[in-house]
């Protein structure tokens, strides 16, 4: 039987009736979850009998921070573009970037393209498998290492992403907000591991803290695990894990320039490679600084400049508000930038918020801009 585990923060612990829990031996939870795994488990791509660790590194990478029905569409693209490690090793950081548009977080693209050029030449082509060299790889860190060493490689490592760890949180009732959890769970459930099935154990898990034991209205009358959880048992689910206290996030303010110009009869407008690490080497119209508050602009080029919107974008740490500006100058190059045909932006790859910046422009066709300037400005 669970012992009964004693709280001094919180008094509902203290009120709640005594319930008695079936015996439960930490070795009858994994067949009841593979039982359950081997009739419900998710059909997902990168799942085969024999996983490859190539298909497991790109999943893990794109299931960063996206959910698993945004990655499958990506995963199968991918997948029929570079099928192996020496296929993406070989292809240009370019053709990577335009392939990741949409997912965000492109420095995840960066690194799986940096670490296939890591395991074909430092590796000779031999995907890692000990923790070390796994940890060796760019972006590929501990959680991600132990995902490959137990789903590709079947090794008996214990593997703790969120859904495992709300999983365990609330069959041991174990205290502590998520990030703590991630910390503090490894030697808790070591013992629950099985002796063989690692990597479709470790998915198991995954899956029954997607589909059963959710964050929010938990299915606990569907779970296999029912009856040796402890949260389900004092009905408790809803206090595991904690929640963690909502930060407010800052708001930064910005410009966004469309500089159109007319070349061979053409229109097109400049583009900059993006240089800081958030967007680092997608391409963007030119921008300002991004600031704490919203400034008046400071106009790249002379020219009559004419409003076309305003776009409100969030990421993880902060929500951008981006003022649009459009201006139509004499042909022109500059040292950062490259000047691109309307019809050519498919070909380099943008970031969401320039996509958005671009979707707001199509509203106001180039010819309506030249007959009705706006706002005469000088350059800095």
């Amino acid at each position: 039987m669970l012992p009964r585990l004693e709280r001094n923060c919180d008094d509902v612990f203290h009120r709640r009736p005594v319930i008695s829990l079936p015996p439960f031996s930490p070795h009858t939870l994994a067949p009841k979850l593979l039982a359950w795994y081997d009739r419900h488990g998710r059909d997902l791509p990168w799942r085969t009998p024999k996983p490859d660790p190539y298909c497991v590194l790109v999943s893990e990478i794109m299931l960063q921070q996206t959910t698993v029905a945004t990655v499958i569409p990506y995963f199968l693209r991918w997948m029929h573009t570079w099928p192996t490690l020496n296929a993406l090793a070989k292809t240009n950081i370019e053709d990577v970037l335009h392939a990741w548009q949409g997912l965000g977080y492109y420095r995840r693209a960066r690194n799986l393209h940096l670490a296939a050029h890591h395991i074909v030449h430092k590796h000779q082509g031999v995907f890692p498998h000990t923790e070390k060299d796994l940890l060796s790889l760019p972006g590929v860190g501990p959680y991600t290492a132990r995902a490959i060493m137990a789903i590709a490689f079947n090794q008996r490592v214990v593997t703790i992403d969120g859904n495992i760890a709300r999983v365990f949180a609330r069959i041991l009732e174990k205290p502590g907000v998520k990030e703590t959890l991630l910390r503090t769970l490894h030697t808790d459930i070591t013992c629950f591991l099985p002796s063989t099935r690692i990597g479709d154990y470790t998915q198991a898990l995954m899956d029954l803290g997607a589909l059963i034991c959710r964050p929010q209205a938990p299915r606990c009358e569907m779970c296999p695990l029912q009856g040796i959880c402890q949260s389900a048992q004092h009905t408790t689910t809803h206090l595991f894990p904690e929640k963690k206290e909502k930060r407010i996030k800052p708001t930064l303010f910005g410009h966004f320039f469309f500089v159109l110009s007319e070349k061979a009869g053409e229109i097109g407008v400049l583009l900059e490679k993006e240089e800081q690490s958030l967007l680092k080497g997608l391409w963007r119209p030119l921008t300002s600084l991004w600031m704490d508050e919203d400034r008046e602009p400071t106009f790249p080029y002379p020219a009559s400049w004419q409003p076309v919107g305003d776009i409100k974008h969030v990421f993880t740490h902060f929500d951008l508000w981006l003022n649009l500006w459009c201006g139509v100058v004499t042909p022109t190059s500059a040292p950062t930038a490259s000047w691109v045909r309307f019809e050519d932006l498919d070909q380099y790859p943008m970031s969401a918020l320039a996509k958005k910046s671009f979707r707001c422009l199509e509203k106001h066709p180039s010819s309506f801009l030249v007959q009705r300037p706006c706002k005469k400005a000088h350059s800095a």
